[in-house]
C-alpha cells in the first residue's frame, strides 16, 4: 500500500473506531529483537524473503531494487521502475518480485541471483505478469509452486503449470492471471498472502481490518478458474473481536503459526497454528488473548513492512519508516519444510484419444504420484489421478489437441513442484505421414506428406 495512504488510513481507523479490548500492549512483547541491518539505501524497506542459504533480500519501496545481505555487506540484485512491494523465492530458487506503479510481476533466475548480478528489465528480469491494478503487494507460494499475488483488488494467482511455460508471459487477466479472490469474496483489498503447510491461505486486508482464511480445498478449485464464493472466506482475525488495526503483513511458520504485523499498532503478534485452524473451520475471529506480541517498534517513524523466516526458525521484521530490518536472538519458529523435488523423466505418449504419462522418482521418499490432466477438452474419464505406480493415462481425449499432463511427488512433508510435459494427441488416420518433434518440456506431432518440425524442435 502507498506509505502515505497507509499513514491516512490508519487515522482513519483510529478515529472512527471505538475498541473494548486491545491485544497484548508493547510492554507484554517479550521475545528479544535485535537490529539486523539498517541503510537508508532501502528507502523504506518494504517485503523481505529469505533463501534457502539463509540470505536476507529487502525490498525497497521508493528505490524501485531488491537488496541481499551478505558477508559482505548489501548488494543490489535486482532495479525496476516502480516501487518494490513484495519479495518470494520458488522452490527452484527463482526470485519473484511484485512492482507497484505498473502493477507488474517479475522473475529473476536462481543461476543471476547467485551470480550477483544488478538484473534489470530485459537484461536478467523476465516480466511474467500484469495486474490489472496499480498496486501489488505481497507474494507467496503455495505447497504446490502455485504463485499468488497480493493486491488491490484482491488475490491473484499464477498456476505453478503456466510458470513453466515461459513463452505465454506476460500473463495478464485472461491470460494465465487467475482471479482467486475480490470484493465479492470479501476480500477487496489484499496486502500481503502467505500458506501454511496444508496449503491453507491466510489475507491479510488492511482496508477492512481483516485477516482472513480459505482452506486448501477451495484454494484449489479457484486455481480452475472460478474466484472464491464469499461463503468460503472465513475471518480469522480482526478490529472488532481481536482488536487488530492495520494489518498488513503476514507470514506462516513449519507449524502453522501465524505472524501477522499490524502497523496501526506497531506490534507483531503470533497465532497459534490451533487458533488459526479453529479459526478456519468457523470458530470466528480470536479474541486477543489468542494473539501474543512479540515485538513492537517504535512510534516516530515507524511504518511495519515485510515478515520473514530465516531455515532456522528466526522471524525477520521490517519497518520501512526506519530503513531498518529486525530479528528476533532466538529461533522460536519452525522452519518451512523443504519441499520435495519433483519427479525426474517424464515422458509422454499419444494417441488420437489419450495421453499416457510415465517417470522416475525423484531423490525424495515418496508415498505417491499425482497426476492432473491440464485443459478439459473433449470428455476425459478423469482429470486427476494417485497412483504409486510410474504411470499413468488419460483416455477420452480430443483428437489433434493439446494437453499437458502434471505430476506430483507426495511426500509426508508435503507435496513437490510439479513436472508438466505438453503433448499433442494424434490427428484421426488419413493416410499421411507424421513426425515427433520436442523442444524442453513441449512435444508436437506434425502431419503432412513430408512432415517437417518447426524451427526451434528437433525430431525424436
Amino acid at each position: 500500500m502507498n506509505r502515505l495512504l497507509r499513514i491516512v488510513a490508519v487515522a482513519s481507523v483510529l478515529g472512527g473506531v471505538g475498541f473494548a479490548v486491545l491485544p497484548a500492549s508493547e510492554a507484554g512483547a517479550t521475545t528479544p529483537f535485535t537490529t539486523y541491518v539498517s541503510s537508508p539505501a532501502f528507502n523504506y524497506s518494504e517485503g523481505l524473503a529469505v533463501n534457502t542459504a539463509g540470505h536476507l533480500f529487502v525490498a525497497s519501496f521508493f528505490g524501485g531494487a531488491v537488496f541481499e545481505e551478505t558477508a559482505g555487506g548489501l548488494i543490489t540484485v535486482a532495479t525496476v521502475p516502480g516501487s518494490v512491494e513484495g519479495v518470494a523465492f520458488d522452490a527452484s530458487g527463482n526470485l519473484f518480485l511484485s512492482v507497484a506503479g505498473p502493477g507488474t510481476i517479475y522473475e529473476e533466475s536462481a543461476a543471476d541471483v547467485a551470480s550477483g548480478i544488478d538484473a534489470r528489465p530485459g537484461a536478467g528480469l523476465t516480466l511474467v505478469a500484469i495486474v490489472p491494478t496499480t498496486f501489488v503487494g505481497g507474494l507467496a507460494f503455495d505447497p504446490a509452486g502455485d504463485l499468488f499475488i497480493a493486491d488491490a483488488s484482491g488475490v491473484a494467482a499464477v498456476a505453478a503449470s503456466t510458470l513453466t511455460q515461459p513463452g505465454r508471459f506476460p500473463l495478464s487477466t485472461g491470460n494465465g492471471l487467475l482471479d482467486v479472490a475480490n470484493s465479492a469474496t470479501g476480500v477487496p483489498y489484499a496486502s500481503d498472502v502467505t500458506f501454511d503447510p496444508q496449503g491453507d491461505l491466510f489475507v491479510t486486508d488492511p482496508a477492512l481490518v481483516n485477516v482472513v482464511g480459505f482452506s486448501a480445498p477451495v484454494v484449489r478449485a479457484a486455481l480452475l478458474g472460478s474466484p472464491i464464493g464469499s461463503s468460503s472466506l472465513r475471518v480469522i482475525a480482526n478490529i472488532g473481536s481481536s482488536g487488530l488495526i492495520f494489518p498488513v503483513g503476514i507470514v506462516a511458520d513449519g507449524a502453522g503459526n501465524l505472524v501477522i504485523a499490524d502497523d496501526g499498532t506497531g506490534v507483531v503478534y503470533e497465532l497459534s497454528a490451533t487458533g488459526a485452524l479453529t479459526a478456519l473451520a468457523g470458530g470466528g475471529p480470536v479474541n486477543p488473548s489468542a494473539l501474543d506480541a512479540l515485538t513492537s517498534l517504535p512510534r516516530v517513524g515507524m511504518l511495519l513492512g515485510g515478515l520473514a523466516i530465516d531455515p532456522t526458525g528466526r522471524l525477520f521484521v521490517g519497518d520501512g519508516g526506519n530503513n531498518d530490518v529486525r530479528v528476533s536472538t532466538a529461533a522460536f519458529l519452525t522452519p518451512t519444510t523443504s519441499v520435495p523435488g519433483p519427479p525426474l523423466n517424464v515422458t509422454v505418449t499419444a494417441t488420437s484419444s489419450s495421453l499416457s504419462a510415465t517417470w522416475t522418482a525423484s531423490a525424495s521418499p515418496q508415498s505417491a504420484f499425482e497426476c492432473t490432466l491440464l485443459y478439459g477438452f473433449g470428455s476425459p474419464t478423469t482429470f486427476h489421478q494417485v497412483t504409486t505406480g510410474n504411470s499413468c493415462t488419460f483416455a477420452g481425449l480430443a483428437p489433434n489437441t493439446d494437453y499437458g499432463v502434471s505430476v506430483v511427488v507426495e511426500t509426508a512433508s508435503g507435496p513437490s513442484v510439479p513436472a508438466v510435459v505438453y503433448s499433442l494427441t494424434d490427428a484421426p488416420s488419413t493416410g499421411r505421414g507424421s513426425v515427433i518433434c520436442v523442444r524442453g518440456t513441449v512435444t508436437r506431432r506434425v502431419f503432412g506428406r513430408h512432415p517437417t518440425c518447426p524451427r526451434g524442435f528437433h525430431r525424436r
